[in-house]
Order: C-alpha cells, then structure tokens, then sequence
C-alpha cells in the first residue's frame, strides 16, 4: 500500500507491517519517541497497544540514549533499528521486510533474523526479500523467485535457491582464455581448469578429486606459488587451497603445462561454490581471476559410516578420531 500497482491484484488479510526502505514511515522533525507512536497508528495500532509494546521497541532497537533526538539526526543503521523493532512488535499479522536489514551491523541483523523467526513461530506471516541466500535458507520454509518482476518459480526454499544459482552458472562459464576480468602482469596466465579430466561437473562430499589447471607462462618463471580459493554464493570464504603453504613450491615451471592438486577426500559440505584462482611470481601478483568456475558439491559419505546427508553443518568437514580418555 506504498505505491499503486501498475496492474493485477493483492488479497490482504489483517493488519500489515512494512519495512521497505530506510526511513519510510518515519517524520523526520519528530524524534525517536514520537515516531514509535506515529508508526503505530499508521500501521492501525491503538495507542494502547503501543503503550505495551513501548520499553520492547527500545530495548530491542538500542537507542535509548537518542530516544528524544529528531530522527534526522539518526544513521541510517539507528534509523533501521528502530523501523525494524518498530515493524516486528507491533502485533500486526503480516511483516514485509526488503533488503534494508542490510544497512545494520553483523549482530542486529542476526538479532533481527531471530525475531522475525520468532514472529513466523507464532503463526504471522513473514515476506521477506532478499539476495543473502544464507538468510533466506535459515529462515523460510518456502520461496518465490522473481526475474523481472515474473513468477520463475515456486517452491520450497532448496528447490528455488537451487533455480537462482543454477542461473548464475552462466557468468563463470567463460572460457578462462576468453575472461577479460582478470588481474596481473600476464607472466602466468591460466588457460583452463577441469576437475578428474572433467569439466566442471558435480563433486560428491567425500570423493578423491584432482583440480587441473592449464596455464602458459612467459620464460619458465620461478618461485610460483597458486591459490584456489571457494567461497559460498555470500562469497563467504569456506576453503583455502595453497600450494606453497602445504610445502609444494615451484621452483621453476615450464612455459605451458597443468597444475593439479588432489584431495583425497573432498572436504566442502553439500551446496554451490565459486573458485577463485591466484597466482604470484616472485610475490608479485601474476593472475588472478574472480569467480573462475562454480561447482555443485553434492551428499556424500565422507566417513564411510553411513551417516549422512551433512548438509547444514558448516562449511568443511575433516578427518577426526574418537575414543575414551586414560581415566574413563
């Protein structure tokens, strides 16, 4: 109920909570204290209601201390502390939040993804819209992905995150050779990069892989020392691959040739990742290439136990021994 819609209609059933963009619904002249009432009554809370809610507003926002300050004075961080406490505790039955939880430091959004589970626990609706991936799996049961502003599909959260990022496959499937986008002086350039002699494919949690990397050099370069770097689709690093910190430097290298490195069990948990591929000669900075690849990791039994799927334990997952201690 911001703007009207260009065409198509919305059934609302109850009262509706909004927190769009920084500052919207907010007075600027007025101070903190005032806006808590205004917002209310716009939202269709009687004054009442606010009156109850009033200390828990504030003590969740963190802004007692400007509490009769004129907003327009505020950050935007303290404006979106105070919107968000604003929207989630007045007892509305449905709360849209847009990407604005992105203003706020690292623990007030982790604060505010809790509150907004607790809001979804009692039984209200939540519609939140987001590109954090992470988020959205963490707290929505299902989901809705938009591209242009149509309907590309409906579904669980798994199965729709799985659509937007099997979608994003298309920007790292440049032919190394072709990529534009690189950084360096070119003394080594990586050409290609394969896994197991495949190309990028799926890797089960678990599984012996060899990460291949062709490359051209100029004059046999020495003291060469590569990366390979996977990060979430937060980009989010998870795992660091280096040649020179596991003890395998290269001395010299041809002018064309492959780097492999082998896992024997590949640690990565169930999900997809980028690669990032770097490489230094001599400590200066010879190519490096964003988002070289994306890889799907699929379940797989690591252990050999039997106990899987791992999925959504972390990121990695090693080796490890268990047993009683000497006084057990």
């Amino acid at each position: 109920r911001i703007t009207e819609p260009s065409s198509g209609r919305v059934s609302i059933r109850g009262r509706v909570a909004s927190l769009l963009e920084v500052g919207t619904g907010f007075h600027p002249e007025l101070t903190g204290r005032e806006n808590i009432y205004l917002n209310g009554a716009i939202l269709g809370m009687s004054r009442r209601e606010v009156v109850r809610k009033f200390d828990e507003i504030v003590a969740f926002a963190e802004v007692e201390k400007f509490l009769d300050t004129p907003v327009k004075r505020y950050s935007s961080g303290m404006y979106v502390r105070l919107a968000f406490a604003v929207a989630a505790h007045l007892e509305t039955d449905i709360l849209m939040v847009d990407e604005v939880l992105a203003v706020g430091d690292a623990s007030f959004q982790k604060k505010c993804l809790g509150k907004m589970g607790e809001v979804a626990n009692e039984g209200r609706t939540v519609l939140f819209i987001s590109h954090n991936m992470r988020a959205i799996q963490s707290m929505c049961g299902r989901s809705i992905l938009l591209v242009n502003g149509r309907l590309v599909r409906t579904g669980t959260t798994d199965e729709v995150v799985n659509e937007y990022l099997g979608g994003l496959i298309d920007e790292t499937s440049t032919p190394l050779t072709q990529r534009t986008d690189r950084t360096g002086d070119g003394r080594f350039r990586f050409v290609d990069l394969v896994f197991d002699s495949r190309s990028k494919d799926v890797i089960k949690c678990g599984e012996k892989i060899e990460i291949q990397m062709g490359f051209e050099a100029e004059g046999s370069p020495s003291n060469v020392n590569v990366s390979i770097a996977f990060s979430d689709i937060t980009g989010t690093r998870a795992l660091h691959l280096d040649n020179y910190v596991a003890g395998s430097p290269f001395k010299r290298l041809p002018e064309t040739g492959r780097i492999v490195c082998t896992l024997d069990k590949f640690p990565l948990l169930p999900g997809r990742y980028t690669l990032n591929l770097y490489c230094t000669v001599d400590g200066k900075l010879a190519d490096w290439i964003k988002d070289a690849a994306m890889i799907l990791v699929a379940d797989g039994d690591y252990f050999r136990s039997g106990c899987f799927p791992l999925s959504g334990y972390g990121y990695t997952v090693v080796d490890q021994r268990w047993g009683l201690g000497k006084d057990a």
